[in-house]
């Protein structure tokens, strides 16, 4: 990733329906063997897996189960009081399934990330989320990352992506995506080559909220939930991408907010001393040339 694309980013918020038509998930080289998880398909990029917490709302919106009761959305486009989340039990659509209701959210700590609670636990999986001494610790990492797949406001259209970590910001906020404030980690859409190749995945409309995860002892783990996405067309960047809030940031606020469970936790491997180094290099020239521009960037 060119460590200018962090310096001016064009951004808007993906889940603002009155802002942008909505798309699917681009994946380069899609299949829907290969991308859409209720294909059902052997061949699914993800079928080692369990993806039974992953769930979306009777509006199209978002939730990732972190213990029996408690989701994780994004604050801008989360499931609201009253909406009703769809839970499937497998890759099969035609199999078991739960439907419950939301019944409280809350922001945490004036970030993208929302916490969610449902009325009836459930029946299925929860994922732990990823933490980590440092969040360089993230850099580099590949991603599954999930969004829609052909119809907004069927639970069942979900489509999984790939991508690497490029960057992590600390306190990134900018005017386009109003007063919240979130450690966020980085992607960009490497195409037509490079990359994880065909899986390589790029948001869009109706993704915000949608989880990334890492696999870290052969299980998928909670990292981050999609926030924006960044274009490189106003100011002449390489690469168009995405910004998720890095969950592992909140991990204390969000246990705060839950009555009765808690956060599983599962520790990410710290990086190479030159990612370390690397990763502060991308974050410095990030601070430094924002202290420098005073331009606004245009939301979409």
């Amino acid at each position: 990733m060119s460590r200018a694309i962090i310096v001016a980013l064009a951004l808007f918020v993906f889940g603002s329906l009155d802002r942008l038509a909505l798309a699917d998930l681009l994946v380069r080289g899609y299949d829907t063997n290969l991308h859409d998880r209720f294909a059902n398909s052997s061949d699914f990029i993800g079928a080692n897996y369990d993806w039974s917490g992953v769930a979306r709302s009777s509006s199209g919106r978002w939730a990732t189960m972190v213990s029996p009761n408690y989701f994780i959305s994004a604050t801008h486009f989360s499931p609201g009081v009253g909406d009703t989340l769809t839970i499937y039990g497998s890759n099969n659509v035609a199999g078991p399934s739960q439907v419950v209701n939301v019944v409280a959210g809350q922001q945490i700590a004036g970030s993208d990330v929302w916490l969610g609670r449902i009325d009836t636990p459930t029946n299925f999986g929860t994922f732990a989320v990823a933490s980590a001494m440092s969040p360089t610790a993230f850099i580099n990492q590949e991603i599954y990352l999930f969004g829609v797949a052909g119809g907004f406001a069927n639970p069942a259209q979900q489509r999984l992506g790939r991508n690497h970590i490029d960057a992590f910001l600390d306190d990134f906020s900018h005017p386009a995506l109003g007063a919240t404030v979130s450690d966020v980690i980085i992607y960009d859409y490497d195409t037509p080559t490079g990359g994880v190749g065909n899986d390589e995945a790029l948001v869009f409309g109706g993704d915000s909220g949608a989880p990334s995860f890492i696999i870290v002892n052969g299980q998928p783990v909670l990292v981050g939930v999609h926030w924006f996405k960044y274009s490189e067309t106003d100011f002449d960047q390489p690469r168009e991408g995405t910004g998720d809030s890095l969950v592992s940031s909140y991990i204390n606020n969000i246990n705060l907010g839950m009555v009765g469970q808690q956060l599983t936790l599962v520790a990410v491997p710290e990086p190479s001393s030159w990612l370390l180094v690397g990763g502060a290099l991308v974050f410095l020239k990030y601070q430094s040339k924002r202290r420098r521009t005073s331009k606004t960037v245009c939301s979409h």
